[in-house]
């Protein structure tokens, strides 16, 4: 189910990287094929989709959409960033307080980056994740627990 789901927006993704011609093309005739530009050759195979530049922001944006839904109406999600660069991907706010705040990494071994570190000590989250590519469950640092996507999101509901 992953795998097709990268791969679909990749090469939805890429189709934006035809030429304008080739683009014109294909909406005054649904016969014409589009012409395989240097984007589309990337993607041949299951590795050239997760090595491709759109696979971490797919990633990120596909773990997002799962955990708010998986958390439902009881968390507020956020985004967080500072001027200084400090970042958390999502945050759920539970009652006026941060109950989590969560990193996402397309790694199977993720780590810490100085700006999720330093909006942590900030924030003071109740609970710290990463959600990583892979499976499993593991402390990372102190108090931030390395999980996968389908873990995070049994916690969550």
């Amino acid at each position: 189910m992953m795998k097709s789901w990268f791969l679909a927006l990749a090469l939805f993704a890429a189709t934006f990287a035809l030429p304008l011609q080739a683009q014109d093309a294909m909406k005054k005739d649904a016969a014409v094929k589009p012409a395989v530009g240097p984007s589309q050759a990337l993607l041949e195979t299951w590795n050239d989709v997760l090595g491709h530049p759109v696979a971490g922001p797919s990633w990120e944006g596909f773990v997002i959409e799962n955990l708010i839904a998986a958390a439902g109406d009881r968390r507020t999600p956020y985004y967080y960033r500072t001027e200084d660069g400090a970042e958390v991907d999502l945050l759920f706010e539970r009652g006026g307080k941060v109950e989590m705040a969560i990193e996402i990494k397309r790694s199977t071994a993720p780590d810490l980056s100085a700006g999720f570190r330093s909006a942590r000590e900030v924030l003071k989250p109740k609970e710290t994740y990463i959600v990583h590519g892979g499976s499993g469950k593991w402390p990372i640092d102190k108090g931030v627990t390395a999980i996968d996507l389908v873990g995070l999101m049994r916690r969550l509901s």
